[in-house]
């Protein structure tokens, strides 16, 4: 997984965001399948809660427990004259926020407080 953000960092000068994503939710899956010892989606649901890896496109990289949600560090960029220039990492534990599980997922958006109003 690393050497195919090394090699997409080198053509395009930022590290692969959703390709890369793709690529590395095929390895959860696969860990989780191993972990599971099963191709149950049940077992392998299960697998996946608190599931990390260490050699995603970007190191480690965590499933949350609550919501099976990837918890990742964020990078920030600027675009100045056609190059990305970094800006800043946001430790993934602080980027996520808290789970959702059982509530509106929507609640909250600009969109929804303004229909209110």
């Amino acid at each position: 997984m690393q050497a195919f953000n090394q090699k997409f960092k080198k053509k395009f000068g930022v590290d692969a965001n959703i390709a890369a994503g793709a690529y590395d939710a095929v390895y959860f899956w696969k860990a989780a399948v191993e972990k599971a010892g099963s191709f149950d989606p049940d077992k392998v649901s299960a697998a996946h809660e608190g599931l990390c890896i260490d050699k995603t496109h970007i190191g480690r990289q965590c499933i949350r427990k609550e919501d099976h949600q990837v918890v990742m560090d964020m990078h920030l960029y600027r675009v100045e004259k056609g190059k990305n220039l970094p800006i800043a990492r946001i430790d993934g534990k602080d980027a996520i926020g808290e789970a959702m599980v059982g509530q509106d997922p929507l609640k909250g958006f600009t969109w929804e407080i303004k229909k209110k109003n």
